[in-house]
């Protein structure tokens, strides 16, 4: 391929239209006009995948086409069809030119190693297995469901997710992945990896000292420079990028119960509106500026958090009741109380995700109905203004299904309720797993994936690609 360097390509459009801007103006010539572009946009696609683009052009005179792939001229053809064979992220141009004018087009592609399903966050077996990454694509019209697993490692030889990968979040085009320890190389401190999404490559990681920052439990972005994250011994900025750093502590945040040495100061964390949301065992949501991270106050207690629902409003959950956050605004806070029997667990003993997730197309927002140490079948479904809605469950898994980690999610592209199951007790039948798809209209089952092998993998949560 030829390669154009930038800024001869900027001269020589400039010429040129220094040129066709001398025509006589007694005889006006319009420059090329280009009057069908067949691309999709911005857009994502999987390496394999293809974007075929056709183009159409007026002009009075003849007309020459480049086209441009990262700035490099791939073609001369009025058509092109781009297939990416790496992962990354690519600017594709187009240029109709002429002697009386040029017009352009471009957009930008992200081509991904995986695309079209999802990533499941596990947390491997302690003292065993280190934590891993699977990547699952549902069943369509012209496939059957399939399952590829330990992504992370097959991209990164010689490298692992630590001890007990618990959260994960795509921020950008990053997967945040949290670790409660890094047990496999040699040292038990928690860990922050950012990994590219395209590719699974990692970038950079922290190691989170439990003497200094604590055991680490969840992320979130802030903008492109900074992020939270959530520590038994408070919350902390995050600097980003290729070599992350820990910043400085969330004011307040880091408030525990002094009598209990194994006390848990923050669990989740959003960003929402001009606000950071963090959720603190003694001081409940703590509200936090985004811009200059002052304390701005709490809005009572919560244990389990967060889901942004389709406007934007934050839920977070008590044992026996529901909060909504109103973020647009002047943060307040609503609760819904819970009718007698449901209960939505904490998990500061052993902390995970929790299983509060949105709808995309509701106003309505799912719970796993658990122990105090997970298990159990039942979802429920509030919608919002129906109390009687959480008078019975919504979906109930079989008998042998028993929630695992966060255990639901729904999934931003398709709108289905998405459930990771394992069989009930402990040992054996946790190497049991299986990914069950619910309508989150109707709670009827979709489908049913059982890991074609016994693992135990611990699934921790369910991450989706934006």
């Amino acid at each position: 391929m030829k390669k154009l360097h930038p800024l001869i390509t900027i001269c020589a459009l400039v010429a040129l239209s220094s040129l066709w801007s001398c025509n006589d103006n007694n005889n006006p010539v319009n420059s090329p006009s280009i009057t069908k572009f067949t691309a999709p946009g911005d857009t994502t696609i999987q390496i394999g995948g293809k974007i075929s683009i056709e183009t159409e052009v007026d002009n009075e005179g003849g007309v020459e086409y480049t086209w441009l792939v990262n700035n490099d001229k791939v073609a001369n053809t009025k058509d092109y069809l781009f297939e990416p064979s790496t992962p990354g992220h690519y600017t594709i141009s187009f240029i109709a030119s002429a002697k009386n004018g040029y017009e352009s087009r471009t957009i930008t592609v992200l081509a991904m190693k995986y695309w079209g399903g999802f990533f499941i966050i596990n947390e491997g077996n302690f003292g065993s297995t280190p934590g891993s990454i699977n990547y699952f694509y549902p069943a369509t019209a012209t496939s059957d469901a399939s399952l590829l697993t330990d992504i992370y490692a097959q991209s990164n030889p010689g490298k692992d997710l630590g001890l007990t990968a618990e959260y994960g979040t795509v921020w950008g085009d990053k997967i945040y992945v949290v670790s409660k320890g890094d047990a496999w190389s040699g040292n038990t401190n928690s860990k922050l990896y950012c990994i590219n999404a395209y590719d699974m490559k990692l970038v950079s990681t922290i190691d989170v000292i439990p003497a200094d920052f604590g055991y680490a439990y969840a992320f979130a972005g802030i903008d492109k420079e900074k992020g939270v994250l959530t520590t038994n011994k408070g919350a902390y900025i995050v600097n980003l990028g290729d070599n992350m750093t820990m910043g400085n502590l969330l004011a307040g945040s880091d408030a525990v119960d002094t009598s209990d040495p194994d006390a848990v100061a923050c669990g989740a964390v959003a960003v929402a509106g001009n606000n950071i949301f963090v959720i603190n065992q003694i001081e409940g949501i703590m509200v936090y500026s985004k811009t200059n991270f002052a304390y701005e106050g709490s809005m009572g207690m919560a244990s389990v958090g967060f889901a942004k629902d389709k406007d934007g409003n934050l839920w977070a959950a008590n044992t026996t009741e529901l909060v909504k956050i109103e973020t647009r605004l002047v943060p307040h806070a609503l609760r819904i109380a819970l009718p007698a029997g449901v209960e939505i667990h904490d998990s500061w003993i052993s902390w995970n995700a929790g299983s509060l997730c949105a709808s995309i197309n509701e106003n309505a927002i799912f719970f796993a109905q658990t122990g105090q140490f997970g298990g159990g079948n039942e979802i429920y479904k509030y919608v919002e203004g129906n109390d009687a809605s959480l008078n019975a469950p919504f979906a109930t898994g079989g008998s042998m299904d028993a929630f695992y980690g966060s255990a639901l999610s729904v999934n931003p592209s398709t709108g289905d309720l998405v459930v990771n199951y394992v069989d009930p007790g402990f040992g054996a039948p946790q190497s049991k797993n299986r990914i069950v798809l619910y309508d989150s209209k109707t709670g009827a089952e979709k489908s049913r994936f059982v890991y074609p092998q016994d693992d135990y993998w611990y699934p921790a949560m369910t991450v989706y690609q934006k």
